[in-house]
């Protein structure tokens, strides 16, 4: 796919994100819209979330707010060896 410009993580975001076809997948202008949309949504959701910090204990949730800058940097400097990365924390019964 070289010879026509297409790199292979282009053909990854074209097969995730098109609409399939009789012939193929196609990338319209409404997979895109709906793509970016989403996209959109999340960068807002992140946006509001900012600065929130969730308090686990044995692995549930206890509480959840903002606290202060200065308790956010103790948290991150005291919280080198912590438990779960950040794509590992349980979100299961525990809500």
């Amino acid at each position: 796919m070289r010879q026509r410009g297409y790199r292979e993580s282009d053909l990854t975001v074209i097969l995730q994100n098109g609409t399939t076809t009789h012939d193929g997948v196609v990338l319209s202008g409404k997979d895109v819209a709906m793509v970016v949309s989403n996209y959109r949504r999340e960068i807002a959701k992140l946006e509001r979330l900012k600065g929130s910090a969730v308090f686990l204990a044995e692995g549930k949730v206890v509480s959840v707010y903002r606290p202060s800058k200065s308790k956010v940097r103790r948290m991150i400097r005291h919280g080198r060896g912590r438990k779960y990365s950040r794509k590992e924390v349980p979100m299961g019964d525990g809500w």
